[in-house]
């Protein structure tokens, strides 16, 4: 059962303002910064650092849509779910801390396979370690 797949980068964004990974159901930082006065912002990344990022999300798809596939057959049923994956880009690359944050697929496979998946992915090296959220929505191709 092949499953189609949609990305929303709103990481992307948040970084892209400079702010912290999104996170929970706020959908991230608004466009004025939201911070209070007197609060310092990191400088945001640049586009060609955050196309790179969004590239490397975009590569791991299939990752992300094997484990999904492999739920749906443990279930056996058709599957409709999103995740929203946190992590750490490593200022080498790497994906550490990686968690699903949020899920409306409660499976500790799905979960474990979906943190393990990311893991394996190689992001761009960074100037420093840099906090990314994005959220990500299962269907099932008809």
């Amino acid at each position: 059962m092949r499953a189609t797949k949609r990305v929303f980068l709103l990481g992307a964004a948040a970084l892209l303002l400079g702010c912290p990974a999104t996170t929970g159901q706020g959908g991230g930082a608004p466009a004025g910064g939201g911070g209070g006065e007197g609060e310092a912002t990191e400088p945001a990344l640049t586009s060609e650092q955050l196309e790179e990022i969004e590239r490397t999300v975009r590569v791991g798809e299939e990752s992300l849509t094997s484990c999904y596939e492999e739920e749906m057959e443990r279930q056996g049923k058709k599957l409709t779910g999103k995740v929203l994956v946190n992590l750490m880009i490593g200022a080498d690359g790497s994906a550490q801390q990686v968690e699903v944050g949020e899920t409306n697929i409660p499976s500790a496979p799905f979960t474990s396979c979906v943190v393990q998946a990311v893991r394996s992915w190689e992001f761009p090296r960074l100037p420093k370690a840099t906090p990314y959220s994005f959220p990500y929505a299962f269907s099932p191709a008809y």
